[in-house]
């Protein structure tokens, strides 16, 4: 199977539900003290894979750390000065946004939900092209946006209620 970024998620999670039919703890419940523990652990495992491959994020920083690439990590540093010029000049745009009215959160949060599409098949071509550093870059613009868009959710959440 080749490994690629772009995830078809009903797929994804129909054989999550199928290897959780055949892992699940609760089917090990008149097992052996073995099969239990490898059961579990077994489960566990399908569970943080399934969780990493359903957010683009966590799947970006898994596919860069099998390259040796870290740049993820909330430890880990990124020289890009447009980069981060980019991302500094939508940090404005949001915390210029009027908190009272959803409106203009919902049409950002619209425009970045594109962005993450596109950089989501910015980083499935770097992938395949092979290009660690345009990976990279994406993957890190991805954070950054994806971290944005929770911030807007939740002040379109605040100014709804």
């Amino acid at each position: 199977m080749p490994v690629t970024f772009k995830v078809d998620e009903k797929s994804l999670e129909n054989k999550y539900k199928e290897f959780q039919k055949v892992t699940h703890p609760d089917k090990f419940s008149m097992a052996s003290e073995i099969e239990k523990e490898a059961s579990s652990v077994s489960s566990s495992t399908i569970n943080q894979a399934y969780q990493a491959l359903r957010c683009p994020v966590d799947r970006a920083k898994y596919m860069l750390s099998l390259h040796g690439v870290n740049a993820l990590e909330e430890d880990s540093s990124f020289e890009d000065p447009a980069l981060m010029m980019e991302m500094f000049e939508l940090r404005e745009r949001i915390d210029n946004i009027d908190h009272s009215s959803p409106r203009e959160a919902e049409g950002l949060l619209n425009e970045l939900s594109d962005d993450m599409n596109q950089l989501c098949d910015e980083i499935e071509e770097s992938f395949q092209a092979e290009n660690l550093k345009a990976s990279t870059r994406a993957a890190v613009k991805l954070k950054y946006i994806s971290k944005a868009m929770d911030e807007l959710r939740r002040v379109i959440e605040k100014a709804s209620s």
